[in-house]
């Protein structure tokens, strides 16, 4: 792909901006990115059940993540129209497809860094690495952020799930890793 006068194929931008909101958003896949509807958003947070195994939950995979001002101006910048949350439809075919792109995107720029390989999901590792080696989150809350199955099934159909404990930890990774960016109020990562 052509670079652009900055130096960047234009699919890199793109890349960069879903980097940051599969970051901020505890390591949201791509897939859910893309088939979000408008919907899902209420109140400031995301609600929504996880595609990839949202059939063979008993609870759907649905989780709620608080929407971090950080990541708020690109929810405007890619706001879809009807009922999609954002406009990744109409620019990719699928969701494979805009993952594809995403992740050629991410190749595109470390490669201009001279940076080792990244995708997507070095993004979700990385949340959930932090939040597990700098906050001592144990892996039972690290799985529900990250919105896997319960080990204890039985136990966590009698429990209401409190999202909350996502939202705290998250707000603390962000600062842990945004903190001069988020205390300058900008979001030109």
């Amino acid at each position: 792909m052509k670079p652009s006068k900055r130096g960047m194929p234009p699919r890199a931008y793109i890349a960069k901006d879903v980097s940051l909101l599969v970051f901020c958003l505890v390591g949201i896949n791509t897939v859910d990115l893309y088939n979000l509807g408008k919907g899902c958003y209420k109140d400031g947070k995301l609600c929504y059940n996880r595609m990839k195994t949202k059939g063979r939950r008993a609870d759907e995979a649905y989780i709620e993540i608080e929407v971090p001002d950080l990541v708020k101006p690109l929810f405007l910048k890619y706001q879809g129209r009807g009922d999609w949350l954002f406009n990744f439809n109409e620019i990719y075919a699928s969701d494979k497809t805009f993952n594809d792109c995403v992740n050629r995107g991410i190749k595109d720029i470390v490669r201009l860094g001279g940076l080792p390989p990244v995708s997507t999901y070095s993004f979700r590792h990385s949340w959930a690495t932090i939040a597990q080696v700098v906050f001592e989150a144990g892996l039972d809350v690290v799985g529900l952020c990250l919105n896997h199955a319960s080990p204890l099934r039985v136990t966590a159909g009698y429990v209401k799930t409190d999202f909350s404990i996502i939202d705290r930890l998250n707000i603390k990774i962000l600062r842990y890793v945004f903190e001069e960016k988020i205390k300058k109020g900008g979001n030109n990562l």
